[in-house]
């Protein structure tokens, strides 16, 4: 039974890992977006802009969507790396999460926002076809985004780290002496 209460806790705290890399991730998109999409300084111009508003609410929500089983599953898979080591054998640990979420979060998000794209009308499936190997691309691209980009290293490593730490804490609590 304490197996089955020590899971769902871990769900739980998976999710709201989730939710808070996908806010993350949307603040990210919040500053590369507009200028990718013609120059607005905010977001939520984008939002309200004629003909590109779709997008914007389509990418928020795809980031939420693809954060939650990437983060289930990076959880998972750091749990059993973490049980039973000591805190500096847990906090390099960090950046592999972060690499590896990386490369399940950014295949993920392109064949989300494809599909979103697909049921909205705006991408004809011809098109999607003809680019099935994108999700590919994301694979590799996300992790040297998140490394090598310069401002994010300096945002993303320490919030993996700190992830970490705080799994790293829940799955092995201090024994009394």
């Amino acid at each position: 039974m304490k197996a089955i209460q020590a899971d769902g806790r871990l769900n739980r705290l998976a999710i709201v890992y989730g939710l808070l890399w996908a806010v993350v991730a949307v603040g990210i998109y919040s500053v590369v977006l507009p200028f990718m999409l013609g120059g607005q300084t905010t977001l939520l111009s984008q939002i309200s802009k004629e003909g590109k508003g779709g997008v914007v609410v389509s990418l928020i929500c795809a980031c939420f969507l693809a954060a939650l089983p990437t983060a289930v599953g990076i959880t998972w898979f750091m749990r059993r790396q973490l049980v039973g080591r000591t805190l500096r054998a847990a906090l390099w640990r960090g950046p592999l999460a972060l690499l590896v979420g990386a490369a399940l979060f950014g295949p993920l998000l392109i064949i989300l926002m494809t599909l979103m794209g697909v049921l909205a009308g705006e991408m004809p499936l011809e098109q999607v076809l003809a680019y099935w190997w994108m999700p590919m691309v994301g694979i590799y691209t996300f992790p040297l985004v998140a490394f090598i980009l310069p401002p994010l290293p300096l945002l993303l490593i320490p919030l993996a780290c700190w992830n970490t730490w705080d799994l790293w804490k829940r799955v092995n609590p201090a024994t009394p002496a």
